[in-house]
């Protein structure tokens, strides 16, 4: 009897304690999933205009995991995993309740114009893997205490009004998983941190268009991951550290408009094999274009236009098959002795180029007949400023994508060729401060 009666007992106080438990879960479900609704109302109060009506469906008709731009985890119901409202034409301002979303692996709101300061409380979301606010016209510091958000694989900050310096409180993150840092377009001081060489995973790396100064730190030549380097457009200083050229990895190296200076290594097209994007146009770079390039066979665009180069160009330019842009605008470059640019008729092999600029430098001679036998997608061909003579080729009229021919400021003789009637897409020729001769060919007034 005894036995039984506890056995009762027992049997009563696990029962009222698995109903506490269960009360218990409810209690906290419903705080959790309360949490969140009351975030995501927060985010819906500051948006003052939605042009396309996407909080319409942020209503109580509709669980708030349903509402356009937010998805829920099917492991932990009711709480927001991702808030993803990228390009939905929304004005307002990011709240701080933000940061009450705990479970938030991924924050989307590029390309609107959320305005005002990015909230500390982001820095709570240690589940973050991803953050892209960029786009838009956010104002302020960047929050230090994104160093908390220790997921962070991600973080887009690029195109806004962002002040200040990079925080040193991010070298956490870079040591950690940060793999994507855009900080472009921005107002950011300061110099390029150091410590990003210890942002062992970076693959990505953009912070042009800011207000930078300083040198290239030598630290990022340990970025081995390292694809994109963006530093172009800032006030950057001193000669690029050569062992950024070794980053075998890069495929776009951007160093353009800043005040560098120093030669680029012969050796790049062999020290960075997979570069496809090289831009160091407008700075004060210097010596003879390194005969090499034509070794990082996969480039497509060149950029080393207003420079202090000099000397002349090699003729196995013609070896990057996927070159589409080569633009060597206002340097000191010329032909070579009696080669009668060769460089040029190299270029014919290259079936993809659309834009070719050798405008203000000192090539002469007479344009070679091969200049016919260039990509018949190219769109943009400058040769002005230069002490180019005789006549310009009847062969001209055979690059029936061209849009602009410039061909101002040389020696050029002789009558416009009446081929250039063929030139149907041509919206702009230049050929003033010529001694060009003879009449307008009425094929000319065929162009529309």
């Amino acid at each position: 009897m005894k036995k039984a009666y506890f056995l009762l007992q027992v049997s009563t106080v696990l029962s009222l304690l698995l109903l506490s438990f269960q009360t218990y879960l409810a209690t906290a479900l419903f705080s959790a999933n309360e949490t969140d609704k009351l975030a995501l109302l927060a985010i819906k109060g500051q948006i003052t205009q939605d042009i396309h009506g996407i909080m319409n469906s942020w209503n109580e008709s509709l669980h708030f995991c349903d509402w356009m731009g937010v998805t829920c985890s099917r492991r932990h119901q009711g709480r927001v995993t991702l808030l993803s409202l990228e390009r939905r034409g929304l004005i307002g301002s990011i709240p701080p309740q933000i940061g009450n979303l705990s479970f938030l692996r991924g924050i989307n709101l590029a390309e609107n114009i959320f305005q005002g300061k990015i909230p500390q409380e982001i820095g709570r979301l240690s589940r973050l893997r991803f953050l892209n606010l960029s786009n838009n016209a956010l104002q302020g510091e960047i929050p230090g205490n994104l160093s908390f958000c220790s997921s962070l694989e991600v973080l887009n900050m690029s195109i806004n009004m962002l002040v200040g310096k990079i925080p040193n409180n991010l070298e956490t993150l870079g040591m950690k998983k940060l793999n994507a840092l855009f900080l472009d377009s921005n107002k950011l001081t300061g110099t390029i941190p150091k410590w990003l060489g210890n942002a062992s995973s970076l693959v990505q790396l953009s912070l042009s268009s800011n207000k930078l100064h300083g040198s290239i730190p030598v630290q990022l030549l340990k970025l081995q991951n390292l694809s994109y380097l963006g530093v172009a457009d800032n006030n950057l200083s001193g000669v690029v550290p050569p062992a950024i050229y070794n980053l075998s990895s890069l495929i776009i190296l951007s160093l353009a408009v800043n005040q560098l200076h120093g030669q680029i290594p012969n050796e790049i097209g062999l020290t960075l094999p997979n570069l496809q994007l090289f831009f160091c146009g407008g700075n004060y770079f210097t010596g003879w274009l390194p005969v090499s390039l034509s070794n990082a066979s996969q480039l497509k665009r060149i950029g080393f236009e207003i420079n202090h180069f000099n000397g002349p160009l090699f003729p196995n330019l013609g070896r990057l098959n996927a070159l589409e842009r080569l633009t060597l605008e206002g340097n000191q470059l010329e032909n070579m002795e009696g080669d009668n640019f060769n460089f040029l008729a190299s270029l014919t092999n290259c079936s993809k180029l659309v834009a070719l600029d050798c405008g203000s430098n000192h090539f002469k001679g007479h344009l070679p007949t091969s200049i016919a036998n260039l990509s018949s997608r190219l769109e943009y061909l400058a040769i002005d400023g230069n002490q180019i003579s005789g006549r310009l080729p009847d062969g001209i009229g055979n690059l029936i994508g061209l849009t602009s021919l410039i061909l101002n400021e040389n020696f050029l003789t002789g009558e416009i060729p009446n081929s250039i009637g063929r030139l149907e897409k041509l919206k702009k020729l230049w050929s003033s401060n010529n001694q060009l001769s003879g009449t307008i060919p009425s094929s000319i007034g065929n162009l529309t």
